[in-house]
């Protein structure tokens, strides 16, 4: 980013509430770098934390491959939020 000026995130939210992963594809109108995060809490249909079973359900962090055009497959049962960094 020229001085002065910061890059900005943008955040996609997707939410599968399918039992099987499904394949996405995103075409955005801006530019962003070539690697991504996200955030996917995901379980059974019925899951929930408890007390006594606190991590049953709990969001797990990975990258992938980013781009202006790109896929994602989500996963079944879930909800990803990918953070992208803006160029």
């Amino acid at each position: 980013a020229p001085i002065g000026q910061s890059k900005a995130e943008a955040l996609i939210q997707v939410v599968n509430t399918a039992a099987s992963a499904s394949e996405v594809e995103f075409r955005l109108p801006f530019r962003v770098s070539s690697r991504g995060s996200v955030q996917v809490l995901s379980g059974s249909q019925n899951a929930s934390n408890t007390p006594s079973t606190p991590t049953v359900a709990v969001p797990k962090t990975s990258s992938f491959r980013a781009a202006e055009s790109f896929s994602y497959s989500v996963p079944g049962f879930s909800l990803s939020v990918l953070t992208l960094q803006t160029e």
